[in-house]
């Protein structure tokens, strides 16, 4: 039996474009992307379950449910930029404190990464919480891009494919949120 080419991504539709150039880009390097919207939920646990996943992309933070604590044993490389907070409705610390906690519990290597252009304030309130509660085994990286941009689509599947032995170089670029 050869070794899974299944990769679980995550998504909103506000992160399609993004999602769809990272499937191609995957699909490049032999890596075939299995597309949940939402939080994949128990497919998707099933699917790491049965070691049919090398790892998992998410375009969504949310607070873990049990199917992704169990998917949480894959690498991998979270982007959390699909919460959207109304006037009335701040983000919550807890909240991004519980994200941490589930991603500095992983057993495999985890990467966040942060696009710093586009985003809301109330957005980069709960991103720096998350950002300052993350442990050092967790990989930050933060660019300075639109979420929907080729140039942090093309960063994302590099990244990842480098964390799972995909062979493309490491990068060297960063910034902080402002």
């Amino acid at each position: 039996m050869t070794d899974p080419r299944y990769v679980a991504i995550t998504m909103l539709d506000s992160t399609d474009k993004a999602v769809m150039s990272i499937k191609d880009r995957l699909a490049e390097h032999g890596y075939e992307a299995v597309i949940f919207q939402s939080s994949g939920g128990p497919a998707m646990g099933e699917l790491a379950k049965a070691g049919m996943l090398v790892g998992a992309i998410d375009f969504i933070a949310c607070e873990p449910s049990d199917e992704q604590v169990d998917a949480l044993q894959l690498p991998r490389l979270v982007v959390p930029v699909c919460i959207e907070f109304s006037e009335n409705d701040p983000p919550r610390v807890d909240v991004a404190q519980s994200i941490a906690r589930w991603l500095n519990q992983a057993r495999n290597p985890v990467i966040v990464m942060v696009p710093t252009k586009g985003t809301k304030a109330q957005g980069r309130t709960f991103l720096r919480q998350l950002m300052e509660s993350l442990s050092a085994k967790v990989q930050l990286i933060t660019i300075e891009a639109d979420v929907n941009s080729s140039r942090f689509a093309n960063r994302v599947a590099d990244e990842f494919l480098q964390m799972v032995g995909g062979g493309v170089p490491a990068h060297q670029e960063g910034s902080s949120l402002a």
